[in-house]
């Protein structure tokens, strides 16, 4: 079967963009690679790592609002030089993020940085 989907230009993967996941198949190499290392898909942060990886190393990611994995990525991909090609699906389309890439600051980050710490921690009971 076909794991991946190449386009010839980046326009044309944006017009339509394919959503995959080739962390897997790195994966499966990897552990057939190992003698003395068992397949653990789901309770091992090693794939994790890999799909972290292969994302943040690709030559467009493309993500979603109100994700704190693709935040990590595209904040990831914007301080390795690669912001310029960080992307989002919107309900209009996929649209490049602003501000050079670097995508924005969560809600709860902004809470906290206008309260500047200033709130006195909970006491001890």
């Amino acid at each position: 079967s076909d794991h991946f989907h190449f386009t010839s230009t980046i326009t044309d993967a944006l017009k339509e963009p394919k959503v995959f996941e080739c962390g897997e198949i790195w994966m499966d190499h990897w552990y057939k690679a190992q003698q003395s290392v068992v397949p653990d898909y789901y309770g091992s942060i090693l794939p994790s790592i890999l799909n972290f990886y292969i994302a943040t190393h690709a030559t467009v990611f493309i993500g979603v609002d109100k994700s704190s994995w693709s935040a990590n990525v595209w904040a990831t991909r914007y301080h390795l030089g690669k912001g310029s090609m960080n992307f989002k699906y919107t309900p209009s389309g996929v649209v490049q993020l602003e501000n050079g890439g670097l995508p924005p600051t969560h809600m709860s980050c902004k809470k906290m940085r206008q309260s500047n710490f200033t709130e006195a921690p909970a006491s001890e009971t």
